[in-house]
């Protein structure tokens, strides 16, 4: 858990980006800075899927798989987004590597990935890391042949060595055999976290917020005006998991302290395709989720979790029987 997003809170920390003012897409821009709002102020999520294994879990054929999707750009568009997100910057991290995404402007987005893999030098463990940030634009073309239309505007990669800067090159400045490679591996990013995400906001599946007691106390105590400057790891700071509806009741069953904690039901996208929808025919709408009990828990080990629920493809509300509060979505 949080292997690859906390080698990239290790770069920032170790100073390795300091003086890149150079780094910049376009006037105003600094890669560092944007490094470091991605580490400070971007939910994180700990997905157990590789974006391959999402689709033979769903149980649909491809068929089914690429109307489900068109079904989340569907619901996207009706909210004049072309990607709805949990949060501005959501980072989702699996077993490959840790990728952001933020919208900064219309349908332009902000990618940052960040991969490593350990070697072996000297008789020691080291680590060979690389990230890349890059713009994007997601195209609003999207129809059920299951092929996820972006756009890379431009891109910058950063290659480390047990936290030493080895090299970091813009797009124009590399050989155009490594710029196609670097392609590549944007493009497959994106897209599987795209295909993570849609699994995320699938009114069907839930969001659990976690935190430890260690996070909590360490929370705190930070001051807000160094926050920017304050890089907490996955295990002292909040992340989400993403379970659907029985995984979500086992998982609090099994975390939880007590005996009967919150009990979910997942919600749908629904699709009126029959005619006697006179007014409403052809109309995807969201049919929200809800639960019963308390949604904050306290678990086992100094552990505690707040369910979220989806009230809209844009509301993301923690509800319990005495109130009801806001999560950021915006």
């Amino acid at each position: 858990m949080g292997k690859y997003f906390d080698s990239l809170v290790e770069i920032l920390k170790k100073g390795a980006l300091n003086g890149e003012e150079s780094m910049r897409f376009d006037k105003g821009f600094n890669v560092r800075s944007y490094l470091e709002k991605v580490v400070t102020r971007s939910a994180l999520f700990d997905f157990p899927l590789n974006s391959e294994e999402i689709f033979p879990k769903t149980g649909k054929d491809v068929i089914e798989y690429n109307r489900y999707l068109a079904d989340y750009f569907s619901m996207s568009k009706q909210y004049n987004k072309n990607l709805i997100m949990p949060f501005k910057i959501t980072t989702i991290e699996d077993k490959m590597s840790a990728v952001s995404l933020e919208n900064v402007e219309n349908n332009q987005y902000m990618l940052v990935y960040s991969i490593g893999s350990p070697l072996e030098k000297d008789g020691k463990s080291i680590e060979e890391s690389n990230v890349v940030c890059s713009k994007l634009k997601i195209l609003d073309v999207y129809d059920d042949s299951g092929n996820i239309p972006l756009l890379i505007e431009d891109f910058c990669s950063i290659h480390m060595l047990d936290g030493v800067k080895l090299s970091a090159n813009m797009h124009p400045m590399i050989g155009e055999d490594y710029s196609r490679r670097l392609n590549e591996d944007i493009v497959k990013s994106a897209v599987a976290y795209i295909e993570q995400l849609v699994y995320i906001m699938d009114p069907a599946n839930f969001i659990i917020r976690e935190e430890s007691n260690q996070s909590k106390a360490i929370g705190r105590k930070m001051n807000p005006k160094k926050q920017n400057s304050f890089f907490r790891k996955t295990v002292i700071r909040p992340h989400y998991v993403c379970l659907n509806e029985s995984e979500t009741k086992d998982f609090l069953s099994d975390q939880s302290k007590e005996p009967r904690p919150f009990h979910p039901v997942r919600g749908h996208w629904r699709n009126f395709i029959s005619d006697r929808y006179i007014h409403k025919k052809g109309q995807k709408i969201f049919i929200e989720q809800f639960f019963r009990g308390k949604s904050q828990i306290a678990g086992k080990n100094g552990w505690n979790y707040n369910v979220l629920v989806k009230e809209s493809p844009i509301d993301l509300v923690s509800y319990n029987s005495d109130c009801v509060s806001s999560e950021s979505t915006k």
